[in-house]
């Protein structure tokens, strides 16, 4: 691989947020693509993944070039209850590479599960939520990354990990060889060579009704700024996300777009009305499983996977990889 040819993607996981999944001037649309049934994550019962799709950014930087090669750094801090006395993370890396969009825009295929089973409940621990900052970060040298980096990509880089199975606990043995204040070191190290592109968080509903506030459900979901070509006629308004119908394709790439409503219900809106979205976004899913406290499977923990399997699988992913994460 080409040193002179790499980009970093920084992704930071941030929990500690309020109920409405806001962050960074970006809002949640829940696109219904997926066919599958959307279902309230409970903390003291599911464990749950998390997949990356995609990031969809405006070329506002030179070196935003197609077929460039991207590597993409995780910085994962989870929210527990009871708090944490230091805050928990996790950084991970990946490989992925800028591909086309619309004019003016760039795609970064991320395709990372960052969250991959994660009992929510462990002992006396809960896990009450999860978010994401995405920063790019362009590479000219690859030396130039800084140990830390390095490091980080010599060992997870290929395996593409998640965040350990049982944070709490292994944060202390984790973080002895990534500090998380020396990876930032590296990061802030680009200066003139790193972009903010986006940012997602996630709280989950103590009681698991998702009845009152804006508690996370499953489903496909799309993070979208206000940050964006506004001058494009795909610019959405996030401060009247109501306004707006949203629809994407999910297979073999995450495309978003959107539609004034006018007043009418979305299924009534053609599908002339729809554009491109010209915001920076990112695309990802969510799934959840009932955790059983009997030994065997249960008829809801049965449907939670067949349902986790087919929305995997409406995101291009082929039916035995499906099965193979979600058993």
């Amino acid at each position: 691989m080409n040193a002179s040819r790499q980009t970093l993607v920084v992704i930071s996981m941030l929990c500690s947020f309020p109920a409405f999944a806001e962050f960074g001037g970006a809002k949640v649309v829940r696109v219904p693509e997926d066919g599958v049934v959307e279902r309230c994550i409970d903390p003291y019962k599911d464990k749950v993944w998390l997949t990356l799709r995609a990031l969809t950014v405006n070329k506002n930087k030179g070196w935003f070039t197609e077929d460039k090669d991207v590597s993409v750094l995780i910085n994962a801090r989870v929210q527990t209850d009871p708090m944490p006395s230091t805050p928990i993370s996790f950084p991970l890396m990946s490989v992925a590479k800028f591909g086309p969009a619309q004019a003016g825009q760039i795609s970064v295929p991320i395709e990372y599960a960052v969250v991959s089973g994660l009992n929510l409940t462990q002992d006396k621990i809960v896990y009450t939520g999860l978010g994401v900052e995405i920063t790019l970060i362009n590479l000219k040298d690859r030396n130039k990354l800084g140990n830390s980096l390095q490091a980080l990509d010599t060992i997870t880089s290929s395996a593409k990990l998640p965040i350990p199975s049982s944070p709490y606990i292994q944060a202390a043995t984790y973080l002895t060889s990534f500090a998380n204040s020396a990876v930032q070191k590296d990061i802030d190290a680009q200066k003139e060579d790193k972009a903010v592109a986006g940012a997602m968080q996630f709280n989950f509903d103590p009681n698991g009704e998702c009845k009152a506030g804006d508690f996370e459900k499953t489903g496909t979901k799309a993070i979208v700024s206000s940050e964006g070509n506004k001058n494009d006629a795909g610019y959405v308004d996030i401060s009247n996300m109501g306004g707006y119908c949203f629809k994407a394709k999910l297979s073999p790439s995450f495309t978003l777009s959107a539609a004034q409503s006018g007043g009418s219900d979305c299924s009534q809106v053609g599908a002339d009305k729809f554009r491109a979205v010209s915001n920076n976004y990112i695309g990802l899913y969510l799934n959840k499983q009932v955790v059983g406290r009997v030994l065997g499977p249960s008829s809801v923990s049965e449907r939670d996977r067949s349902e986790s399997i087919n929305r995997c699988r409406a995101h291009g992913s082929p039916e035995q990889v499906c099965r193979s994460i979600y058993q």
